[in-house]
């Protein structure tokens, strides 16, 4: 799934959160973001957003050479490698964005862990 519109993201986030989409405010929760996509690697695979809330407002965040950085460092920890797709959505009208964290069903390649853990 390409996530490259604010217009998808919304549609993903019309019923907040589910068993295959992860609302989450900044990358200040990325590790609690990497936990949950790692449950969707392990399930039928799914979403993170970061720069939205739990109640489904899009509030985007500030993406730096840094951010881009701890967020491939993260992915870095799953085991085994995964495929996962990121994408940097533009909110309009801002300078901030949402990072979409998107994976597949991967299910041949279970189980999948982050930091040691399932």
């Amino acid at each position: 799934m390409k996530i490259d519109s604010i217009d998808i993201v919304s549609s993903l986030i019309k019923d907040r959160e589910s068993r295959q989409v992860e609302l989450k405010e900044t990358t200040g929760q990325l590790d609690r973001g990497m936990e949950s996509l790692c449950a969707f690697l392990n399930c039928e695979g799914g979403t993170v957003l970061f720069g939205v809330s739990d109640s489904g407002k899009i509030i985007g965040q500030a993406v730096s050479d840094g951010t881009k950085r701890i967020i491939a460092d993260a992915i870095a920890r799953l085991e085994p490698a995964a495929s996962v797709q990121i994408s940097y959505i533009p909110i309009p009208g801002t300078d901030k964005k949402v990072i979409a964290v998107h994976v597949e069903d991967a299910r041949l390649d279970r189980p999948f862990m982050y930091k040691g853990r399932p």
